[in-house]
C-alpha cells in the first residue's frame, strides 16, 4: 500500500506520468524493499537521494580507464588534455558522512546466467556514476548494487 501511495503522490507531482504509474512493477518493488539491501538503505532513508543529477568533467584517460576502451569524438580523436563532460542521474544514492551508496534499477527481461552478462555490461556506467559522485560530494563509493526488478536479484557491483 506505501509504494501505491508513492506512486500516486509521484504522478501527482508530476514526477510520473499516468502512463509510467500504471505500468509500475508494484510486487517487485515490494519485494525489493523487503529485501536485505532495500532494508539496509531503507534504514538510512533520511540520507537517501533519488533521481540524482550530475555533471562531472573526465579526463579522456580517466574515460578510457572506466570503459575499457579509446574516447572518440565523430570527427577526431581526442588528445590527452582535453576532457569531457558528462551528465546522468543515478536512480539511488545514499549520501552517507563518509562514503556513498549507489543503486541502479534495472528492467530487463533477464534471467540465469543472463543477469552475469547484463551486470558485466552495467558495471561501466556504475563506475562512471561513482567517480562522478565521488569527486562531487568527496567520499568513496563503498557500496554498490545492481537490481533487477523482473528477476528479483539485487547484484553487488564492484566500482572500485
Amino acid at each position: 500500500a506505501a509504494i501505491r501511495l508513492e506512486a500516486e503522490r509521484l504522478r501527482t507531482a508530476g514526477v510520473l506520468t499516468s502512463g509510467q504509474a500504471g505500468v509500475l512493477d508494484i510486487a517487485a518493488l515490494h519485494g525489493f524493499w523487503g529485501s536485505e539491501v532495500g532494508q539496509t538503505i531503507r534504514s538510512r532513508a533520511a540520507l537517501v537521494k533519488r533521481e540524482l543529477e550530475f555533471t562531472a568533467r573526465f579526463a579522456t584517460g580517466e574515460l578510457d580507464e572506466l570503459t575499457g576502451k579509446e574516447v572518440e569524438t565523430p570527427s577526431h580523436s581526442l588528445v590527452a588534455d582535453d576532457f569531457v563532460v558528462v551528465q546522468g542521474v543515478v536512480d539511488l544514492a545514499v549520501l552517507l558522512p563518509g562514503e556513498i551508496w549507489l543503486l541502479d534499477f534495472k528492467t530487463d527481461a533477464v534471467s540465469g546466467n543472463g543477469i552475469e552478462d547484463k551486470v558485466e555490461k552495467y558495471s561501466i556506467q556504475l563506475r562512471l556514476y561513482a567517480r562522478a559522485l565521488s569527486g562531487i560530494h568527496g567520499r568513496p563509493v563503498t557500496k554498490c548494487w545492481l537490481h533487477f526488478l523482473a528477476a528479483g536479484r539485487t547484484e553487488d557491483v564492484d566500482v572500485s
